[in-house]
């Protein structure tokens, strides 16, 4: 292994090695990634970052809180998204600030990352990302409830659907039947006879309500709760 380590040291960081020692539980790699969140190159201290969350490397929080500031947006979105890997709740507000920063794609990236951490701030800001003007916000925001079971987050879900078009609508209900909330079942009721498709291949708006009324039926069987 230090063999391997001084190579790479020499040659300098990239995705390909990185990726490979992601894969590896050694205190030595968690070391040369540690280090290099410190690197003067900002290629090397994103890769770092990437690797401090998909390596669960509990001693590069206090770093990885310093990068949510780094004048390099990339960096700072991998430091987020790292931040929540490592399920940090304290720096819910700072990577709420992060969200707020770069272009769409990068702020999705982060937004997703607020989905993990159960902290006030980050439901705050959960709620005022999905009304975001960006399809691509709204779009991490709502899968990222949904992953998460975000139950608290379901009436905010709810209401975006009277605003939104047939491609969030789907993305709506898919979120909704994996929520199985009995909340939404006003809403699914009142779009069981919608025909629009987000995609020639999908199912209709229709078919999506059906399969998330489904999912709430059948998680309130499993739960013994009765309709009276």
């Amino acid at each position: 292994m230090p063999a391997v380590l001084e190579a790479i040291d020499l040659r300098g960081l990239d995705w390909s090695h990185a990726s490979v020692l992601w894969e590896i539980h050694d205190h030595q790699v968690d070391g040369l990634f540690v280090k290099e969140l410190d690197s003067l190159d900002p290629r090397h201290r994103e890769i770092a970052a990437r690797a401090a969350g998909e390596m669960s490397i509990q001693g590069s929080i206090p770093q990885l809180r310093r990068l949510l500031a780094d004048s390099d947006q990339a960096v700072a979105a991998e430091a987020a998204r790292s931040l929540g890997l490592l399920d940090d709740a304290p720096s819910a507000e700072r990577i709420a600030d992060v969200a707020d920063r770069g272009d769409d794609e990068t702020r999705a990236f982060v937004a997703g990352s607020l989905a993990r951490l159960d902290h006030p701030s980050a439901r705050r800001k959960l709620a005022l990302l999905i009304d975001d003007p960006s399809p691509l916000v709204r779009e991490a925001v709502i899968t990222g409830i949904a992953r998460r079971g975000l139950a608290d987050m379901v009436p905010a879900i709810i209401d975006r659907a009277s605003r939104a078009d047939t491609l969030e609508l789907d993305s709506i209900l898919r979120a909704l039947t994996e929520l199985a909330d009995r909340r939404a079942v006003p809403l699914l009721h009142s779009m069981e006879g919608r025909h629009e498709r987000s995609d020639p291949r999908s199912a209709t708006l229709g078919e999506l309500a059906q399969a998330a009324l489904l999912a709430i039926d059948t998680q309130r069987r499993n739960s013994g709760v009765s309709d009276g």
